[in-house]
């Protein structure tokens, strides 16, 4: 829908206005003000189209790279932790990530410290790794995982809990594991939201703007018409 209603402005913009244009010069008169200023910006996509062709390839290209890339993931993932509409994402991805690759080391007989060591090195969440780093200290003055965890604020309330548990009862891992699951449920019901709230404000928005371009051609058009 979002596309169909951004391609209804192109071709008002690059093919509707400059026949309004016409129009108006038929009947002695000139487009003014919003009108003239949409007709020009249709005039100069119309201008230069190859370089906007260009550009939009290489926009595909650059999300391509972000989407399918590990380094292209880890540079997104810094990039979006440091807005605030973005970080509680950013951080839910990067604990996501941690939590999962803390599942496969420990459930390949790796121990805490190494597991954290090897793991920590796979986020790119800097805040994440801040704590990352306080937690491993915990761990070298002899602390418990699961409490280090906690005091660092890797984990908190039912995943500081779960960690607990798990260390007690040998199935840190399993733990690990399920906390992942969680992560990834909360990541994809919150992306899912976005998405939900996103596609129909953005229809909204371009409605209007296809009614205010059309307005502000009928508007005088109709003016003109009404004195001849």
């Amino acid at each position: 829908m979002v596309f169909m209603m951004l391609l209804v402005i192109l071709v008002l913009v690059t093919k509707v206005m400059p026949i309004f244009n016409q129009v108006f010069r038929q009947l002695g008169s000139e487009m003014t003000g919003f009108s003239k200023a949409i007709l020009n910006f249709g005039v100069a996509i119309n201008r230069y189209s190859i370089v906007l062709i260009v550009l939009i390839g290489v926009l595909a290209v650059l999300v391509l790279y972000f989407a399918k890339t590990k380094s292209g993931r880890a540079a997104f993932a810094s990039f979006t932790s440091h807005f605030a509409w973005t970080k509680s994402f950013s951080e839910k991805l990067a604990a996501c990530r941690f939590a999962s690759g803390m599942a496969l080391t420990l459930s390949s007989g790796m121990s805490p410290e190494e597991s954290l060591d090897l793991v920590s090195a796979l986020i790119s969440n800097d805040g994440f790794t801040g704590r990352l780093n306080t937690c491993k200290e915990a761990l070298d003055q002899g602390e418990e995982l699961s409490k280090s965890l906690l005091s660092a604020g890797v984990f908190s309330g039912i995943y500081a809990r779960m960690t607990s548990i798990g260390s007690k009862t040998g199935a840190l891992d399993e733990v690990m594991q399920e906390i992942a699951d969680r992560y990834q449920e909360e990541i994809d019901q919150k992306f899912t939201s976005i998405i939900a709230t996103l596609e129909p404000t953005l229809v909204i928005v371009l409605s209007l703007v296809v009614g205010m371009i059309l307005l502000s051609v009928m508007l005088p058009l109709m003016g003109i018409m009404s004195s001849l």
